[in-house]
């Protein structure tokens, strides 16, 4: 039986001091989220306070960053690698860095007039889908109370798309297990049957067929493509789903033409009625973007959007008393000691996040300064086209910074543009190189394979093979899984699929 012994063994480890851990925390938040944590923070930290004196002057240099000026190359620091900020125990730090309002912060330049301006920038549904079903069934006359307890039941299992996914007998057993109440399958398909009578058109549906049909049987005064259709739908769906329109003609007793007719009236109609209604369903979501980049003059203006970012800064009852404990150590009781501690604590605290506030604000906007530098034309044209190639760590060289700092920055973030808003990640593309060695973005690959389908005869719609032949002309060579590849990624139908009379 071998002895216990002991070892002296040395190791490196890495360790995150708070104020590191707090910025890759807040990096990883979009704009929302980063509001919300600050209000979580003022509520629970008394020794950080708001200026309520906050005003924003526009006319500081900091609320700009023009990118003809070279002066912004090291705006953000000169971290070499994201995470080596001060971890609050730098000596140079004083008490009336953050005490004082004189002046303001350098993290809140934003301009609130620019999101005043700009309505669009926000997006949310005021009223969903379900709410407005469940009124509507409220009007309804002459329904009983069980037939409406099932609808409304039923309105509660449609998924987002507006369909009805569970078949009558699991809404019975539902109704049995969970409500100990017992009904009938006529009863369960006359409660889908007056949901399916709710605005929108199509709502309750089992499939796409059924959901079809039930737009089409709502048009007044049906004409006859109209009744075409609907026939299709009923008699020939499979044919339809496979574009084989000479069986529909053969099956139909009908001419090209009419079905040619039927199908317009089928393009008129919506697959998913819930989604293009007027109201969105609960679990819509809201897009505030993160930043600002707009042409001004030929000139590309970078702003953040922190118009509802409070001015932070230290309570200045909490940081007199701790001087005040500063200057008489001596005299002081126990219980004061530990108010003093406790105070230290939360002062510590709030130093350590207005810190790291900072630090987020600066590392964002040094990584979008790198983006629009390598993106200027994009932004200039909103031309997808224009898009250079670019990966992350393209960025991450340019800034100095690591790879998984520009994640954190780029994940979930948005920018509002002349052309729209668009996530950050919608300017990190692939290159790719042509024959002749020119290299190109993946971008533009994608919208030349677009326009090829754009051009294609839709009576022969053009096979993977035929695309690989047309990419080869322009100069692209590519392999027939790569096009079937980009197909997929793009919602483009096989060949079959696509075809039109």
């Amino acid at each position: 039986m071998s002895g216990q012994s002991l070892t002296i063994q040395q190791q490196q480890q890495l360790k995150l001091s708070p104020l590191q851990i707090q910025v890759m925390k807040l990096l990883t938040q979009s704009t929302l989220e980063f509001n919300e944590r600050v209000e979580q923070e003022i509520e629970e930290n008394p020794a950080l306070e708001v200026d309520d004196d906050f005003e924003y002057d526009h006319d500081k240099k900091s609320d700009k960053d023009d990118f003809g000026d070279d002066d912004n190359e090291n705006l953000g620091g000169d971290d070499d690698n994201g995470l080596d900020y001060d971890d609050g125990n730098n000596d140079d730090f004083t008490l009336g860095d953050y005490v004082s309002s004189d002046d303001i912060p350098s993290y809140q330049y934003n301009d609130m007039t620019e999101q005043e301006q700009r309505p669009e920038m926000n997006y949310q549904a005021s009223e969903t889908v379900l709410e407005d079903l469940r009124a509507q069934l409220n009007l309804l006359p002459h329904i009983s109370e069980d037939i409406k307890n099932i609808a409304l039941y039923v309105i509660g299992c449609l998924n987002p798309k507006g369909y009805l996914e569970r078949d009558t007998e699991t809404i019975v057993d539902d109704f049995i297990f969970i409500a100990s109440k017992v009904v009938t399958e006529e009863q369960v398909e006359e409660a889908i049957s007056v949901v399916q009578s709710l605005e929108p058109a199509g709502v309750g549906a089992r499939n796409i067929r059924e959901c079809l049909i039930l737009q089409l049987k709502r048009i007044d005064n049906p004409s006859d493509a109209v009744l075409l259709a609907t026939r299709i739908l009923e008699e020939c769906y499979t044919a339809i789903e496979d574009k084989r329109f000479d069986k529909i003609q053969k099956a139909l007793g009908v001419t090209e033409e009419e079905v040619q007719d039927a199908v317009a009236e089928l393009k008129k109609l919506n697959p998913q009625p819930c989604y293009t209604s007027d109201i969105l369903m609960d679990n819509s979501v809201m897009i505030v973007p993160d930043f600002n980049v707009h042409d001004e003059d030929g000139e590309l203006v970078l702003t953040l959007n922190q118009a509802n970012t409070p001015t932070l800064q230290l309570n200045s009852h909490y940081a007199t008393v701790l001087e005040e404990y500063a200057n008489n150590r001596k005299n002081q009781t126990r219980a004061q000691k530990d108010a003093a501690l406790f105070i230290k604590q939360k002062v510590d605290a709030a130093k350590w996040f207005i810190s790291a506030v900072q630090q987020r604000t600066e590392t964002m906007t040094k990584v979008m300064t790198a983006i629009i530098k390598r993106q200027e034309v994009f932004f200039k044209t909103g031309d997808d086209e224009e898009l250079k190639p670019m990966i992350m760590k393209t960025i991450a060289d340019d800034t100095g910074f690591d790879i998984s700092t520009v994640s954190r920055v780029c994940n979930n973030k948005y920018v509002q543009t002349d052309f729209g808003v668009f996530p950050l990640k919608h300017f990190f593309t692939e290159s790719v190189e042509t024959d002749q060695g020119e290299v190109h973005s993946m971008a533009k690959l994608k919208n030349l394979f677009l326009k090829c389908i754009e051009e294609e005869d839709k009576r022969k719609p053009l096979s993977d093979q035929q695309i690989v032949d047309y990419m080869k002309e322009k100069g692209f060579s590519l392999a027939r899984r790569t096009i079937a590849k980009y197909r997929d990624q793009l919602g483009i139908p096989k060949a079959q699929f696509r075809k039109e009379i």
